[in-house]
């Protein structure tokens, strides 16, 4: 049990010494505590009732992201707690592409005195072009499933599309746990926000040619999870599915039906947002201002001055992150008029067909992958 706790131990502080400069303040951060009523059926035999309380805790800096999570739950005669902690360092972007290094320690405890741990550390080379992207990574580390220790190596990769009130990732894990057991996870995760609603669902399938036979092993999966925001900091929510064996710590595969309440312990921002250096990149790009104002018929127009430039573009939701090419008009701006209802997007502008930055003086998002993009609100 010991081993992959010093290894996560030595994997989350490599990446905390490399988010060193950022750590000295985080841009955003949030919090929530849920609580739930879960129904369980494990092993195709075993039934179980429990209550739950779930926190969870994501910092966000320029340029790395920790998150951390935990659950203890209570059933009729036993409890158990389980935590996992992740960390991620984005390099600078070079063109579309970039790099990263995570980190993830994790770990359960149960009355009845079984323990497990995992830590797994990995990097991966990203690239992102407005709402698509894509990554390939690979790594490894040590797991416990309580009574002994194993080695795990791993590959990582996938594509993923994006927009300010929806996504989908499509990813393929490829995993092999000493040398008895070796299998790859194919899953799909979408995500949908509208207004006080969040919906995400997920969908796995599971392959391998040197599987233990485990009863309750399926090989395909899937979820849904719901949660209706009633109040600014209170939601109901609800998930109903199945999940798969967890080999590298020996949990059963099963089914579950929750519900439950959930606190939100900070602001609510969806998608989180925090704030660049105010207009470095834009200044760089030769981007001196903008400006937002009203239009004919309830449009919108944008105004970007940029003096020198032949070619500004505008990019984000507003355009299905189609590039619009903005009009030059004299004193350096560039205009470009839309139809655009109230309400918050994401977007980027370039000029001369250069790299896709933020705006000055827009607040930025990042997204799992370390891109940006400015956050525009239109009322």
């Amino acid at each position: 049990m010991w081993r992959p706790v010093r290894a996560g131990v030595l994997a989350i502080g490599s990446v905390v010494l490399c988010a060193a400069p950022a750590l000295a303040g985080a841009q955003q951060v949030i919090s929530t505590l849920d609580a739930q009523v879960i129904r369980l059926r494990y092993t195709d035999a075993v039934d179980a009732t429990a209550t739950g309380l779930s926190p969870a805790l994501r910092i966000d800096w320029d340029n790395a992201m920790v998150r951390a999570s935990g659950t203890y739950a209570r059933f009729a005669h036993a409890w158990s707690a389980d935590g996992i902690l992740d960390a991620n360092v984005f390099s600078p972007s070079v063109g579309p592409f970039s790099a990263a290094l995570a980190g993830t320690l994790g770990g359960s405890t149960h009355q009845d005195g079984a323990r497990t741990g995992t830590a797994i550390g990995l990097g991966r080379l990203q690239l992102k072009e407005g709402p698509v992207g894509a990554w390939l990574g690979a790594g490894g580390g040590a797991t416990s499933d309580g009574l002994a220790s194993h080695r795990v190596r791993e590959g990582d990769g996938g594509v993923w599309w994006g927009t300010g009130s929806a996504s989908l990732t499509v990813a393929a894990a490829p995993t092999a746990i000493d040398d008895s057991i070796r299998y790859t996870d194919l899953t799909a995760e979408g995500n949908w926000r509208g207004g006080i609603v969040e919906l995400s669902a997920v969908a796995g399938v599971r392959s391998g040619s040197r599987l233990p036979l485990v009863a309750s092993d399926a090989k395909s999966w899937g979820s849904i999870d719901a949660i209706a925001w009633l109040l600014p900091r209170v939601a109901l929510m609800a998930s109903v599915g199945t999940y798969p064996v967890d080999f590298t710590q020996s949990f059963p595969g099963g089914r579950f039906v929750s519900a439950g309440v959930r606190i939100s312990l900070s602001p609510r921002e969806h998608p989180p947002v925090g704030t660049l250096d105010r207009g470095s990149a834009a200044e760089s790009s030769g981007i001196l201002d903008f400006q937002l104002g009203p239009a004919e018929r309830g449009g919108r127009t944008l105004r970007v001055r940029a003096p020198g430039a032949h070619r500004v573009d505008v990019n984000g939701d507003f355009t299905e992150w189609s590039p619009r090419a903005m009009t030059s008009e004299s004193g350096g701006w560039f205009e470009l008029t839309i139809p655009v209802k109230p309400g918050t997007y994401q977007m980027n502008i370039r000029v001369d067909n250069g790299d896709w930055t933020v705006p000055p003086s827009l607040p930025t998002v990042r997204d799992e992958f370390g891109g940006l993009a400015g956050v525009l609100v239109v009322q």
